[in-house]
């Protein structure tokens, strides 16, 4: 049994760390490269409600439709800025209708933690209706047995995290509710998928912190009763309250895996103060470019391209390089 005793330390440890690394949350390569990530401080800020965590990071974003998605999503500007950007995304579709992970129509790739997102964001906006392919596309790697590895992840984990979070999302719900009584009745099917991967995957991936933490989070709005994964949890949590290291993704081309230490701890903590009010008017400012924060913190960033993981200007990593004989791991502190 539990001991909630446990429990409390193990959040007010993990707030405690998160408070005491805000804005440091750097990703870093076993070369000695670091760099932000801002598709991890986006997550960061949803889930934490912490302006003061994350450095929204970039000049411009990256071209792809999986991070604007994400930022629009969460960031929740005008409806008329939102328009512009959701119409680009509908430019994308392939010949099936499945719309692209990036904006270059020469890059024609999908993956369905993509359409998860994108999914999210045109539901956030009353949407859904327009990207139903993706939704098929989207259900089809839900109803799997065994989760299929992509160019972009290795784990299912975040597949389930961006599905539940489009459930959450389009049944007009915060984050960590899903109102059955309101979700769209084409997503019933994919909630469904949703439980019994879930279910199946209770107490697996006991070296990364992050595969309980998001089972946690999916189970307690879905009411699927999950000891098992806290005491992972429990067991895994270091002495300075954070949770070690736990791959997120991959960073194509180069199969580099990531890990966002930030991202995690907040995942398994709760510590949710309101955005201060002028950030919120930094948003909705009409001088705002959709695609540009230029009045926020900048940090470095990494562009993800075909073209090489891009850093500071200089190139990491290109497609045409072999893939080296082990992943080169990119670590988020």
């Amino acid at each position: 049994m539990l001991n909630l005793t446990n429990v409390d330390d193990a959040l007010h440890k993990g707030e405690e760390w998160l408070e005491t690394n805000k804005k440091t949350f750097l990703s870093e390569t076993e070369t000695g490269i670091s760099f932000k990530d801002n598709f991890a401080d986006l997550l960061l800020l949803e889930l934490s409600n912490r302006w003061d965590y994350p450095v929204i990071v970039p000049e411009d974003y990256p071209e792809d439709n999986d991070t604007n998605a994400v930022a629009f999503s969460i960031l929740k500007p005008t409806d008329s800025r939102a328009k512009v950007l959701i119409d680009e995304i509908l430019a994308c579709k392939n010949a099936d209708g499945i719309v692209q992970v990036h904006l270059d129509p020469n890059r024609p790739r999908i993956a369905p933690e993509v359409s998860a997102n994108i999914l999210s964001l045109f539901y956030s906006y009353g949407r859904g209706h327009e990207v139903q392919e993706s939704l098929s596309y989207l259900q089809k790697a839900m109803a799997l047995e065994e989760y299929q590895e992509s160019r972009y992840y290795f784990l299912p984990e975040p597949l389930f995290f961006y599905t539940w979070r489009l459930l959450c999302i389009a049944s007009g719900s915060a984050l960590e509710t899903i109102d059955n009584q309101r979700l769209p009745k084409e997503l019933h099917t994919l909630r469904d998928h949703l439980i019994r991967r879930v279910s199946a995957r209770l107490g697996t991936a006991k070296d990364n912190a992050l595969c309980p933490a998001l089972r946690i989070l999916i189970c307690h709005s879905l009411g699927i009763k999950n000891d098992v994964d806290l005491q992972l949890l429990l067991d895994l949590q270091e002495d300075d309250g954070s949770f070690g290291r736990a791959w997120f993704e991959g960073l194509d081309p180069s199969s580099a895996r990531l890990h966002e230490r930030g991202l995690h701890a907040a995942r398994k903590t709760e510590n949710n103060p309101r955005p201060p009010s002028d950030m919120q008017q930094r948003i909705h400012d009409p001088q705002m470019q959709y695609a540009r924060w230029s009045d926020w913190p900048l940090a470095p960033s990494i562009a993800r391209n075909d073209k090489g993981i891009q850093h500071d200007h200089h190139t990491l990593g290109s497609l045409e390089s072999p893939r080296p004989s082990h992943d080169l791991l990119l670590l988020h502190h």
